[in-house]
This record gives C-alpha cells, sequence and structure tokens, in this order.
C-alpha cells in the first residue's frame, strides 16, 4: 500500500490493493450529526462479537471516543472501557457523564505512558489518523499479550461510495466529498476495504481473527445526518437516493469491521 499509483476523482489510489489517500490536513473533531442510533445498533453488534471471540478479555481503550457512546455502551456490558479523544470539549463532555477519557492523540498522548489493553478499538477514527503503520506500532505498545485491536471503518467496497465515486467521474463530486468529510473539522484521510485493511495489518505484524459487514446508515437519524451541513432541496434528493439503496446496502456494506491479534512468532 505505500505506492499510490493514480489519481481518481482527486484523491490517491494504489492500483494493487484500491487502498485510497487524501491529502486533507488532520485535525480534531467530530462534527456530524444523526449517527447515534446507527452506532447504538453497530456498537452492540461489536461487543457481541467481542464477548463471542474474545470472551477473556476485559479492558478496552476507545481511540477517538467522541462523547463517550461506545465507552458507556461498553462498560454498561460489564468492560472496563477507557476513552482517548483529543477534542477538549468532546472529552469533556464524556467526563461529564462520569466516564474516563484520556486527553490527546494515539499513540503519543502522555495519558497513555506505560499503560496496555486488552483490547485497542477504533470507531470511525483510524482513517482519520495520518500515518497508519505508526498507529499499528502504537496498537503492539499498548496492546497486552493476547489482546485484540478492533478496526471499525467506512470501506470502499460499500454501494454507496461506489455510487458517489461513479458520479463524480460523471462530474458530481459532492456526494463523494461527503463520504471523505471534506469541509469538516476532521476529514478522513484514508478509505480501506475489507481486503487492504487486512493486508495493512498483516504486514504489520497482525492476522484477523474475526471479521463482519456493519451498516453504514439507519432510517432513523438519516434525515438530521444528511441535513447536517447540506441545503434542505440537496438533502431531499440524497436521502431519497439512500432509501432506494438501503436493501441494497445490506449486500454491499459501506462499514467494514476487522478484529485482528499478533502473529505468533
Amino acid at each position: 500500500m505505500s505506492r499510490l499509483l493514480r489519481k481518481e476523482a482527486g484523491y490517491l489510489v494504489c492500483s494493487s490493493c484500491g487502498y485510497m489517500s487524501s491529502d486533507d490536513k488532520p485535525s480534531p473533531g467530530a462534527d456530524v450529526e444523526g449517527v447515534e442510533p446507527i452506532r447504538e445498533k453497530n456498537f452492540r453488534i461489536i461487543l457481541g462479537l467481542l464477548r463471542e471471540r474474545h470472551g477473556a478479555l476485559k479492558t478496552i481503550l476507545d481511540v477517538g471516543c467522541s462523547d463517550g457512546l461506545f465507552i458507556k455502551t461498553a462498560r454498561d456490558d460489564g468492560y472496563d472501557a477507557t476513552g482517548l479523544e483529543p477534542d477538549l470539549p468532546k472529552a469533556n463532555a464524556a467526563r461529564a457523564k462520569g466516564l474516563p477519557v484520556i486527553d490527546g492523540f494515539f499513540p503519543d498522548a502522555p495519558g497513555l505512558f506505560g499503560r496496555t489493553f486488552d483490547v485497542i478499538i477504533f470507531n470511525d477514527s483510524f482513517e482519520h489518523i495520518p500515518n497508519p503503520a505508526r498507529t499499528i506500532g502504537g496498537i503492539k505498545r499498548h496492546l497486552t499479550g493476547g489482546g485484540a485491536a478492533v478496526i471499525n471503518v467506512p470501506s470502499s467496497g460499500g454501494i454507496v461510495f461506489k455510487i458517489s465515486l461513479l458520479l463524480a467521474g460523471l462530474g458530481i463530486p459532492s456526494p463523494l466529498y461527503r463520504l471523505w468529510q471534506r469541509g469538516f473539522s476532521s476529514p478522513h484521510l484514508h478509505y480501506f476495504n475489507k481486503h487492504n485493511i487486512e493486508l495493512l495489518f498483516r504486514n504489520n505484524g497482525f492476522e484477523p481473527s474475526c471479521r463482519a459487514d456493519l451498516d453504514y446508515y439507519a432510517i432513523s437519524g438519516l434525515w438530521k445526518r444528511v441535513r447536517y451541513k447540506t441545503s434542505i432541496p440537496k438533502s431531499a434528493v440524497i436521502c431519497s437516493g439512500l432509501l432506494a439503496l438501503y436493501p441494497f446496502s445490506k449486500m454491499m456494506s459501506d462499514v467494514s469491521l476487522s478484529f485482528f491479534t499478533r502473529k505468533e512468532i
């Protein structure tokens, strides 16, 4: 994935694996709305798979925890979950709910020094971090022996992404820009699919232990999510399209979930 050989719709693409990269600048933030219903559903699926595949693991670090929805869900499910969040207002919002949150960026936040966790999870955050290989090095440093890295990322293999890419090729780039969160406080810097995210981790000393597709959106909260930073007429068109695609989104998911463990030496 180190050789980015062509440009497509303004983004760099690896011709061999399909990994995509943006030249947007990284920054903290989480200015999205209407995602709580789908995230709550997906978080419960993730925790169910975690208990099924790695039942002995108890401590969790949620990297990019925002205002703490996953931490709360995990703690309610019996896990000892801690968050890491670089955006101070979001971190304070989580702490106001009584949730433990470390300030700073992964993997160099001072509050992480000397600490390890059974599970390190990235819920819609791995794609925002500039250097994936360095991030994986941080996972190795802060993961307990026998622990699991959980990566929940948007996927370029999904039907919404593929249609948006097609529209960009026809001169209508705004849906694709929205998926990349261009113009948001924290844009996506990478787009993976289920194959190249596995390749990345395999090349850095991990092996997959579980993989699943998650829903990208739910009917509940859809209008609020689409309407954010978008005009009413354009939002109506987008919502209509997403509603029409909803049955097909189950077959070509726009969210990839992967569990990884360290390779035995």
